[in-house]
């Protein structure tokens, strides 16, 4: 942990822990799950998480700023892909945890070149997505755009139905 790192407080857990209990047990919502709400997602699941990542190969988190960049490659066919138009693309990075498996709802569709998870999928819904990395910071990436457009038009979808 970084000196700027807060640990999360139990009561923040139980309300998170509720939280994506809720979503994923009791609506048809569609997700984009970022960063930590990955994270959540693959432990829900039944997953574990690393809790520390090393600082190589890949610099998943840089100094005190916290930001690095590191590409990441997207299997092909997968809701993730699809959203994005490509399988392999450059995304930001500034975490020091990260999946290291989930359970049977899911799938990790994306991998850094050190092999650490950058994205997985529930497997028994049309849209739920966890990304590690943060798109809201990559603003002008068109990809980041598409992904974006892609969650608002399942949201869309599941108001209409």
């Amino acid at each position: 942990m970084l000196p700027t790192d807060k640990p999360v407080t139990a009561e923040r857990a139980a309300f998170d822990r509720e939280f994506v209990r809720v979503l994923y047990d009791e609506t048809e919502l569609p997700v984009l799950a970022v960063c930590g709400g990955m994270q959540l997602a693959a432990i829900f699941s039944g997953g574990a998480l690393i809790q520390d990542l090393p600082h190589e190969p890949v610099v998943h988190r840089a100094g005190l700023e916290g930001e690095s960049r590191h590409t990441i490659e997207v299997e092909e066919g997968t809701l993730l892909a699809n959203a994005l138009g490509v399988t392999r693309l450059e995304v930001n990075s500034l975490h020091h945890q990260a999946v290291e498996s989930v359970g049977p709802r899911l799938r990790i569709t994306a991998h850094a070149p050190d092999g650490v998870a950058e994205a997985l999928e529930f497997t028994d819904h049309p849209f739920r997505v966890g990304v590690q990395w943060h798109p809201e910071r990559m603003q002008g990436d068109t990809h980041m755009q598409k992904l974006f457009a892609a969650f608002v038009a399942a949201a869309r979808a599941t108001a209409n139905a």
